[in-house]
């Protein structure tokens, strides 16, 4: 018995090793290649055709292809257009909206299958481009300008109204809830919002009909139209009027229109009372309870927040109440201050506390009182070495020194004192490596007169020089501060100089801005703009940039603190005290 066992197991090794010679055929896969689909179309609504002209080749030289073209939007299933090669088709898909063309190729005597994407971005004439709102001094209108050409007095020619009054700004609101009569209910749409002096439009730009008025935007209609801007957050959106703000909570479902202005103390009660009704409605539900009072609080700063930040720019007095309401701000939650939202907070709230006069400071501990003056110790470190971090990405290098030196004992936590560490590391490199600081510096541009005007011309006195453009909105931002500084050290050892970055096709542009702003101190355009020497050389490419030029005509600072930093004007005090 066990010599069969043995054999039989013998004969299964045999079996195993054996060589297979049988005669197999094997093939390599068939290839399709699509080619004549691009990857992206455009195309207007009701106006364009979309014709695709695909070619199609296999290694199989029988091929017998099927077509089928489909597309699908986001989050809906695909439709069939054709099953002809060559799709030739009307758009007439909803517009502003992205969709997926999908061309599947079939070859009928093997099943192999390939498939093609391509999208498709179906737009209207309104949809892409410039907007420009204009003014004859009675009318406004808008203008647009594409790839297509010019599309003149849109608001006359689409819906037969202008706007009353002067032009003052346009806004746009990504997904603003608006009446639908034919679908009876309220939907989303991209509205364009024009204001001017005295009226207020929005148009739905996937047609520029005009979905809003002022009279329809407010559930109580304000007494005085004065539009001024209007805006919107992750959370709300924001409307000023004559100086109030007014709000929409986007968060949720909403009207599209506006409620009552913003009042500090009315605007606290009013949250408290939704704090309230939320722990009623809550019920056992201690979830939903914390999420929405965590909103309700949130939705609460950031619209002081935004009251703030419209009314600092556009340079307006700001009242005591608001400035205290900020001055009260919780840093209880430290990852969202870490986030570009709550950076903004924090931004907001230490300009708050330098308006109240919270602090005192010197060139070197700037940045470290406002540090300190966040309650929260790690969120005003964290803070601060991202000050310090940006001086030195920006080589800002005037006291940057004595301010690390000033900063030090401060910084306690482990991976901030590392981080710390490399800043300064980088900050000695960089004064080490500077040779454009301390050395003569000089420039020859034009003023509005055509007359050329040499650096030379103002030996023995500081120049602070101010880069700009007049299509710069931070640029315009520090033009009030930078004639406040004019005005103030007019007479002293000082001169002021404003150079345009405008190019020099467009300067009368730039003599009519300085005309109607009445721009004071000695303005000079450069011709040449980016390109010129004297640019390149200081490696400006971006605006506003300030420099500091010495009286011996050698660069102090050739990245100076801006008009707006209060730095800047203690700097200019010591400078000419010392002189004088």
């Amino acid at each position: 018995m066990k010599k069969y066992i043995l054999l039989a197991i013998v004969g299964l090794l045999l079996m195993s090793c054996f060589e297979d010679k049988g005669n197999y055929s094997y093939t390599v896969g068939e290839q399709i290649t699509v080619s004549g689909v691009e990857k992206e179309y455009l195309r207007y609504f009701m106006n364009d055709r979309l014709v695709v002209r695909p070619e199609v080749c296999s290694t199989d030289p029988d091929a017998r292809f099927e077509y089928l073209w489909t597309i699908s939007a986001q989050g809906r299933l695909g439709d069939t257009l054709t099953l002809d090669k060559v799709l030739d088709t009307l758009v007439n898909w909803e517009p502003n909206q992205n969709y997926t063309l999908v061309l599947a190729v079939t070859n009928m005597n093997s099943g192999y299958t390939v498939y093609q994407e391509a999208e498709l971005i179906v737009g209207t004439p309104y949809s892409r481009g410039w907007y420009v709102l204009k003014d004859d001094g009675q009318q406004t209108d808008i203008d647009l300008y594409s790839e297509q050409g010019k599309l003149s007095n849109i608001l006359f020619a689409v819906n037969g109204q202008n706007l009353k009054g002067k032009a003052q700004k346009l806004s746009f609101i990504a997904s603003h809830q608006v009446f639908d009569e034919e679908q009876n209910k309220y939907t989303a749409q991209k509205t364009l919002f024009a204001l001017t002096d005295r009226d207020l439009l929005g148009i739905d730009i996937s047609r520029a009909g005009i979905n809003r008025t002022y009279e329809n935007i407010f559930y109580e209609v304000p007494e005085h139209p004065r539009p001024q801007m209007m805006f919107e957050t992750m959370m709300c959106s924001y409307f000023l009027n004559d100086g109030k703000v007014y709000s929409i909570f986007n968060m949720s479902d909403n009207s599209g229109k506006f409620g009552l202005p913003a009042n500090i103390g009315k605007l606290k009660e009013i949250f408290r009372q939704g704090i309230r009704d939320v722990e009623q409605w809550g019920g056992e539900e201690p979830d939903f309870i914390r999420e929405w009072k965590s909103r309700l609080r949130r939705m609460y700063w950031e619209a002081i927040v935004a009251t703030y930040n419209v009314m600092r720019y556009e340079h307006w007095q700001r009242p005591r109440t608001l400035l205290r309401a900020i001055g009260r701000m919780p840093f209880r939650d430290t990852a969202f201050f870490k986030t570009s939202e709550g950076r903004v907070w924090i931004y907001n709230y230490l300009l708050a506390q330098e308006e109240e006069g919270r602090f005192r400071f010197t060139l070197s501990d700037y940045l470290l009182k406002k540090a300190k003056c966040i309650p929260n110790r790690s969120i005003g470190e964290e803070y601060l070495l991202r000050e310090l971090s940006r001086r030195v990405d920006n080589r800002e290098l005037l006291c940057l020194s004595e301010t690390l030196e000033c900063c030090a004992p401060w910084i306690k936590s482990r991976k901030g004192k590392i981080l710390f560490q490399e800043i300064c590391s980088k900050a000695g490199e960089q004064i080490k490596n500077d040779t454009l600081n301390g050395e003569g510096c000089a420039f020859i541009f034009e003023d509005q007169d055509g007359v050329k005007v040499s650096s030379e011309t103002f030996r023995g006195k500081y120049i602070y020089l101010d880069i700009w453009a007049t299509w710069c909105g931070p640029c315009k931002q520090e033009m009030p501060y930078m004639q406040k500084l004019e005005q103030q050290y007019r007479g002293e050892k000082i001169v002021f100089v404003s150079l345009s970055m405008d190019r020099w096709t467009e300067k009368e542009k730039w003599k009519l801005y300085l005309a109607e702003h009445r721009i004071q101190g000695v303005t000079l355009i450069a011709p040449e703009g980016f390109k010129s020497s004297f640019i390149r050389k200081y490696g400006v490419t971006g605006i506003p940039r300030f420099m500091l030029i010495g009286p011996d005509g050698k660069m102090m600072a050739h990245n100076c603190w801006r008009p707006s930093d209060p730095r800047t004007e203690l700097l200019l005090k010591k400078l000419l005290s010392a002189k004088n």
